[in-house]
């Protein structure tokens, strides 16, 4: 009886494909800790799957300048089943120098040739920015996905 009141009661994960709340112009906010591309494409293809006629926008920020450079090629293929790719700059780690070989531009630039639809917007304010802007309506899901702090940008968004 107490596993099942557990099992009742538990809500998910945190930061897995977590239900983040609606915008007040009606797209449907989630967010997920995924930074591997296989990660990526798992929850992505689960998301298109719940929603398979809506517009679908990923806003990823990259984990690791390492993890960036030696996942590059997967992270190009990572993104197929969305409609819109929005890259923010790398989030460091204190473990690791910056690299200057590997950056989010330059990611977003190869996505390009391979997806239609491509943003690099550097930093959580310029995605807040353009979020606001394009005021989705309920056809459209968001989904912030990474290991660092891009999640925080979702307090500055207006909810329902």
């Amino acid at each position: 009886d107490k596993i099942k009141k557990g099992i009742l009661s538990f809500s998910g994960s945190k930061r897995r494909l977590e239900f983040v709340g609606n915008l007040s112009t009606g797209a449907i906010v989630y967010d997920d800790y995924a930074h591997h591309p296989t990660e990526i494409k798992k929850t992505l293809k689960a998301l298109r799957t719940q929603y398979p006629k809506k517009k679908i926008i990923a806003i990823f920020q990259p984990h690791t300048y390492s993890r960036t450079k030696n996942l590059f090629e997967e992270f190009i293929t990572s993104f197929d089943s969305v409609d819109v790719v929005i890259i923010t700059d790398i989030y460091p780690s204190l473990r690791e120098e910056p690299d200057p070989i590997i950056s989010s531009m330059l990611l977003a630039d190869r996505l390009s040739n391979r997806h239609k639809d491509v943003l690099y917007l550097a930093i959580a304010g310029d995605v807040v920015k353009y979020l606001n802007e394009k005021r989705f309506r309920s056809d459209t899901v968001v989904v912030t996905m990474g290991a660092g702090d891009i999640y925080k940008l979702h307090s500055q968004l207006k909810f329902e």
